[in-house]
C-alpha cells in the first residue's frame, strides 16, 4: 500500500534502501520500539556506573546466592540492566503511545478540544443557511477525492490529503451541529463503519473515507430537508398519479433514431454520416391520472447521480440533436407501419393525461451530448454511461431518480429508481 507512494518520491535511491524505507513506514511500533530501546539501554548503561548496580547485584546475589546457590551474579546483572529493563520500559512507552494515537492515525476525527464544535443555531434561517453551506462543502469534499484519485496523487505526501480532508470534515460537522445539533455532528465524525480497501496508494483511506462521507452527507440532506417538512406542517409533494413497477435504466448504445448529418473538419472538408445516439431506457410502464375533475401534463426527467457525486438530467422528450422524434421518426415505428402492425408505444415528454386516463409505453432518455461525429468526446460519453449503468462495482453505479413534473400546477415528484411504483394525491 505504501510502496508506490514511497518509491514515487524517493526513485532515487537504490532498491534494498527503498524496501528498508517501505519497510520502517509500515512497521511504526517496531521501529519505535527499538528506538526507545536502544536509548533506555544507554541510560540503563549510564546508571550501571552508579551505586545503583552495585545495589541491583548484591540484591541478586541476596536471591539467587541464597536460594540457588549461584555466587557470580554479575552476568544476571548485566542482562537486566541492559537488555530487561529497557525492554520492558519500551513497550510500555510504545504500547501507551499506540493507545493515545490510534484514533487520530486510523480513524481521523474532527471533534477535538482545540477546534470545538458550536452549540446549535436556534432559528429556522440559520438552520437552513447551515445546510446550505453543508451541501456546498460536500461538493468540495467531492472534488477532493477526484484529486486524490488522480494518479499524480501519490507524489502528495499523505500528511497534505490528511490535512484537506480534516479541514473540511471539520467545518462540515460545525454546520451539523449548528443544524441538527452536537449528537449529529459526533455520529458523523465516527468512521467506524467504513471499509476500507486494500492496496492504492498511501492516501487511501482518505479516498474511503469521502465516500463513506458523500453517501452520508446525502441521505442528512434529503432526510432533514423532509422533517422540515413535516415541522412546518408542509406535505411532501404530491400529484394524482399511480405508477406502476419502474425498472431501473438500460443503457442502450442506439436510439433507433438514425439520422443522415453532414459535418466539416478543419480543414473545410465535409462528409455525411449517420448518426443515432445512445440512451438510457425504463421497459414498459403505466402512468394514470386518478383526478376525478383535472388533467396533468407531465415533463418527465431522469435524474443521475455518479459515482464522484455529480448530478445531470437527461429529458424524456425522445427527440435528438436534429428533431428525430420517437414514436414518429423511429426504425421500429416505420417498420411496424409499414408491415401495417401496431407500433411499439412510447410515453414522450410532455405527456397530457385527462381524468381517470392512463398512458404506457416506454421511457427513453436520449444522450444529445453524442455529437456523432467519432472524436474522443464521443468515446468519453459512451464509457462515462456504459460503466455508469452497467458496472460491476456497485460503488461505480449511477443512482437514478425519476422526475416528474406537473407544468399546470408547478408540482414535482421524485421517484428513488428501481421502485414498486407510484400513488399520490392532489
Amino acid at each position: 500500500m505504501h510502496t508506490q507512494g514511497t518509491r514515487g518520491r524517493f526513485n532515487w535511491m537504490p532498491p534494498i534502501l527503498q524496501r528498508v524505507l517501505d519497510w520502517v513506514r509500515t512497521h511504526p511500533k517496531v521501529v519505535g520500539g527499538g528506538v526507545l530501546w536502544a536509548l533506555f539501554s544507554w541510560l540503563s548503561a549510564e546508571l550501571s556506573k552508579t551505586i545503583f548496580f552495585d545495589w541491583l547485584k548484591s540484591l541478586l546475589f541476596d536471591f539467587f546466592g541464597r536460594w540457588l546457590g549461584i555466587i557470580d551474579v554479575t552476568w544476571l546483572t548485566y542482562l537486566i540492566v541492559h537488555f530487561v529493563l529497557p525492554g520492558a520500559f519500551a513497550i510500555m512507552v510504545v504500547r501507551w503511545m499506540a493507545r493515545r494515537m490510534s484514533s487520530p492515525i486510523t480513524v481521523p476525527n474532527a471533534l477535538d478540544a482545540s477546534r470545538p464544535i458550536p452549540a446549535p443555531s436556534v432559528s429556522a434561517e440559520q438552520r437552513q443557511q447551515n445546510l446550505n453551506e453543508i451541501a456546498q462543502l460536500r461538493e468540495q469534499l467531492s472534488e477532493l477525492r477526484i484529486a486524490m484519485e488522480r494518479p499524480d496523487a501519490v507524489n502528495t505526501p499523505r500528511e497534505k490529503w490528511e490535512d484537506n480532508y480534516l479541514g473540511l470534515q471539520h467545518e462540515i460537522a460545525k454546520r451539523i451541529a449548528a443544524v441538527a445539533g452536537t449528537a449529529e455532528a459526533t455520529v458523523y465524525v465516527t468512521h467506524g463503519n467504513v471499509e476500507l480497501r486494500q492496496g492504492g496508494p498511501p492516501h487511501q483511506i482518505y479516498i474511503d473515507m469521502c465516500v463513506r462521507d458523500l453517501d452520508y452527507l446525502l441521505k442528512f440532506i434529503h432526510d432533514y430537508s423532509r422533517r422540515e417538512q413535516r415541522r412546518n406542517g408542509t406535505h411532501e409533494a404530491s400529484l394524482p398519479l399511480s405508477i406502476t413497477k419502474i425498472d431501473a435504466p438500460s443503457y442502450s448504445k442506439y436510439s433507433g433514431l438514425p439520422t443522415k448529418v453532414r459535418f466539416t473538419n478543419q480543414a473545410g472538408e465535409s462528409k455525411e454520416a449517420e448518426v443515432d445516439p445512445p440512451n438510457l431506457g425504463i421497459r414498459e410502464v403505466f402512468i394514470s391520472n386518478t383526478s376525478l375533475t383535472r388533467s396533468v401534463t407531465l415533463k418527465i426527467s431522469l435524474v443521475i447521480l455518479d459515482k464522484d457525486g455529480r448530478s445531470h438530467k437527461l429529458t424524456g422528450e425522445g427527440r435528438n440533436s436534429w428533431g428525430m422524434v420517437l414514436g414518429h421518426n423511429d426504425r421500429a415505428t416505420r417498420t411496424f407501419q409499414k408491415l401495417g402492425a401496431p407500433p411499439p408505444s412510447y410515453i414522450v415528454s410532455p405527456v397530457t393525461i385527462a381524468p381517470q386516463q392512463t398512458v404506457r409505453g416506454a421511457l427513453t432518455f436520449i444522450i444529445n451530448m453524442f455529437s456523432g461525429d467519432g472524436g474522443a468526446d464521443d468515446e468519453q460519453v459512451i464509457s462515462y454511461y456504459a460503466k455508469g449503468s452497467s458496472s460491476t462495482k456497485k460503488e461505480q453505479l449511477f443512482r437514478y431518480t425519476l422526475e416528474i413534473e406537473d407544468v399546470v400546477s408547478g408540482v414535482t415528484i421524485a421517484i428513488p429508481l428501481p421502485s414498486d411504483g407510484y400513488k399520490g394525491h392532489g
